[in-house]
């Protein structure tokens, strides 16, 4: 999923220059992306509340951003989507991996589709595979 992940976001890199991507520089989700866009790619580290401040930064000013992290990083910074993503309804991306309904590891999070599920302007998307 990972390799095909990637593989979409730099289609998309090539077909959208307003597209960022912002990352924890240790997830390495989306590797590929960084290499053929180093300008358009973000990596930081361990600050997860920075990454929801970068991405709002480059989406005030119009830039579409994609957030790969770990489904509980993302759940850190919940009330950060509710109150800055959500209701200014900015155009950011965020994809959740190791989520609930398809991992049984220690990073997984098992009540990330409820919470998200109430946030107005949210919307969710959950492939069943590579292709989707």
């Amino acid at each position: 999923m990972r390799l095909a992940f990637g593989k979409a976001l730099v289609e998309l890199g090539l077909k959208y220059k307003e597209l960022y991507v912002v990352e924890l520089a240790s997830n390495t989700i989306a590797p590929i992306f960084a290499e053929n866009f180093p300008e358009r790619f973000v990596g930081i580290d361990v600050d997860v509340q920075g990454l929801i401040g970068i991405a709002t930064g480059l989406a005030v000013c119009g830039k579409k951003v994609v957030i790969p992290a770990y489904t509980e990083s993302l759940m850190r910074v919940w009330e950060w989507v509710r109150d800055i993503i959500s209701r200014a309804r900015l155009n950011v991306k965020l994809v959740g991996i190791h989520r609930s309904i398809n991992n049984d590891c220690l990073s997984s999070c098992y009540e990330d589709f409820s919470l998200m599920r109430i946030v107005p302007n949210i919307t969710i998307v959950s492939p069943a595979d590579s292709v989707e």
